[in-house]
Parts: structure tokens; sequence; C-alpha cells
């Protein structure tokens, strides 16, 4: 698999003298308790039960909010939706996301952090015309299950032989009925250096190649964030991604 993944360095280091060490700010977060810096699972429980009926994700035309979600609510679709396929994935297996721009993705890939998976996000084959980035995904990711919702699904046509999604089960995550909380169970094996997703480049110039993000690797950019931007409560950040 062609992959890259981020990495830290740690080895022998020198003393320095405390009047000479530069002036590290502590992690910025809301609240009095700082959340947890495990993985992001514990981050979006910790935000569930601390502040259930905040929004956590909003989905906008440009002009008003189309589609939104409570931590909470987000707590309870992403149980809801691993306890449905936990026991038809394996801790650490790749699950391609192929959603259309909405909050069904936001929902999908934490469902996948909380099945002890890995997340394979990539846009969805377009009507009509051949997808071979997604091929290349598939094949290089070794993913054999797919999430999606039912509209996208209706457009596949994944009986034909050479079809980019041949040999790989597609799910269509968009309704309730695919839903069972009380059988979700936590992932033991989750860690801050579990793989969370597999991040493909677009293909453009050559095959799609995937960079490896960790838990941890996506947490450190997340507070990066927090410490260039500075946010309050009432912030609000817009992504395309």
């Amino acid at each position: 698999m062609r992959t890259t993944q981020t990495s830290s360095f740690t080895g022998p280091f020198l003393l320095i003298p405390e009047s000479l060490q530069p002036n590290v700010k502590p992690p910025r977060y809301f609240g009095s308790v700082a959340p947890p810096q495990d993985h992001l699972l514990a981050v979006l429980r910790f935000w569930a039960e601390t502040t259930p009926n905040q929004i956590a994700f909003q989905f906008s035309d440009g002009e008003s909010t189309l589609a939104a979600l409570s931590y909470r609510e987000l707590w309870d679709e992403v149980t809801g939706l691993a306890g449905a396929l936990q026991r038809r994935v394996s801790p650490g297996e790749r699950i391609l996301l192929i959603y259309p721009p909405g909050l069904d993705f936001v929902i999908g890939l934490f469902a996948c952090h909380a099945m002890g998976t890995v997340a394979v996000p990539a846009f969805p084959p377009r009507r009509n015309r051949k997808a071979s980035r997604i091929r290349s995904i598939v094949t290089d990711a070794d993913t054999r299950i797919a999430l999606t919702i039912g509209t996208v699904l209706d457009q596949l046509d994944l009986h034909a032989p050479d079809d980019d999604l041949a040999g790989v089960e597609v799910i269509a995550t968009d309704t309730t009925r695919l839903r069972d909380a009380d059988a979700w169970r936590y992932p033991e094996s989750l860690t801050s250096d579990s793989l969370a997703i597999l991040q493909y480049t677009s293909g453009s110039t050559g095959s799609p190649k995937g960079v490896m993000l960790t838990h941890a690797n996506v947490i450190a950019n997340c507070q990066l964030i927090l410490e260039a931007f500075e946010p309050d409560r009432q912030f609000s950040g817009a992504a395309w991604l």
C-alpha cells in the first residue's frame, strides 16, 4: 500500500535551563475541564456528556442551515450506526466513505472511529462516468465495505463486472433501520496511535497515494487550529471538504 505516515521523533535530549526554555502555551480548550487527548471518539463522547445540546455540526447551502446535529444527537447517531455494523467489521479494517457533502458523512466518519476501523474518504462516483480513482483506492486500501447514502447507492451498478466498486459491499446509512445503539461496544483497541483516516490524493498526476493519519495526528492539528485562531464558545468555522 502506497502510504505515508506522519510521525514524531523522540530520542536523547539535552536538559535546558528553565530560564532558556521557550514559552510553551498550555493546550487551549473550552470549559474548566480539559477534553481527553486519547482519540477522536473520546473527544466526541466528552462533549456529548458536557455540552449535549450545543450544536456540533451544521450543513448549510451558504444562505441557510439545511441540517444540524447537537453533540448528543451526533453521539446517538454514531453509536447507533456503529452498533448496527460493528459485528460485520474487524478492528483496523478500512471503510470507504463515498458520501456527498452533508452530515451523513460526519456520522459515517465518527462511526468508523466508534467501530475501531479506519475511515477512507472519497468522492462518490458520478453517473455514467468511470471512477478509476475509486478503483485505485479500493485496491490500494483493501476496502471491502463502503458507506454512503441511499440516493448514491441507487445510482451505482454494482452488478457490472467492471464496476469500480465490484467486490465491495456498499451500505446506505441514512436510514433509521440501520441503528442499534444497544449492540454497540466501546472499541478497547482504540488508542491515540490508532490509524484514524487514510486520506488519498486526487490522483490527477498519477495513482492516488494515501496519507496515514492517526488519532493523535488529527487531535494535534485541531490543537494548532485553536492556537492559531483563538476561538471562543460562539465561534463557528466553515469547511468545504
